[in-house]
């Protein structure tokens, strides 16, 4: 199976079987390991950080510095939207598509403007965010340090796509 039809099939499999993301559970448990652990414990989390970390690093050639604010920042406005009632219809389907997107997007020969791309990404951070926010992040210092500790997990994946984007580069250099 070639990396267009395994992207393909992946994401085709997380929007015919939401369950398999086993990512928004609507548990309403908060805290600083909640909201560490949740970027990596949710499927559709963890593929759309460092998909959009990939992504923006190798295709569209943004600075990671760059790229931390441009998806952290939307992904903030929808965790504060999310907890303040503000659900997006269909959220979880728009999350399944959007893996699905981000899978097409990784397709070798696949090329968008870098502004288009831009508001993609910032979409799938409100979109992660206001599922979050809605889930697990409550309008109090527990929702708060919840909130501060997603952004970070959501980092760490973010910057370990850029870092997957990066190596064929690092590695090319070391074998010249």
């Amino acid at each position: 199976m070639n990396k267009i039809t395994s992207r393909i099939a992946l994401g085709l499999s997380c929007t015919l079987f939401p369950a398999l993301a086993l990512a928004h559970g609507g548990s309403g448990e908060g805290g600083i390991v909640a909201g560490l652990l949740h970027p990596f414990t949710g499927l559709d989390h963890l593929l759309t950080a460092l998909a959009c970390g990939l992504w923006m690093k190798g295709r569209l050639k943004l600075p990671l510095g760059r790229g931390m604010g441009l998806f952290l920042l939307p992904l903030a406005a929808g965790m504060l939207l999310g907890a303040n009632g503000v659900q997006g219809l269909y959220i979880e389907g728009l999350l399944t598509a959007s893996v699905l997107l981000l899978s097409l997007l990784l397709a070798p020969g696949m090329h968008i403007r870098t502004g288009l791309g831009i508001g993609l990404a910032a979409s799938f951070a409100l979109l992660q965010g206001l599922a979050h926010g809605g889930e697990i992040i409550s309008l109090s210092l527990e929702g708060s340090l919840t909130a501060l500790a997603v952004s970070l997990s959501t980092g760490l994946l973010l910057a370990s796509g850029y870092a997957l984007a990066a190596w064929p580069d690092k590695a090319a250099r070391s074998d010249s």
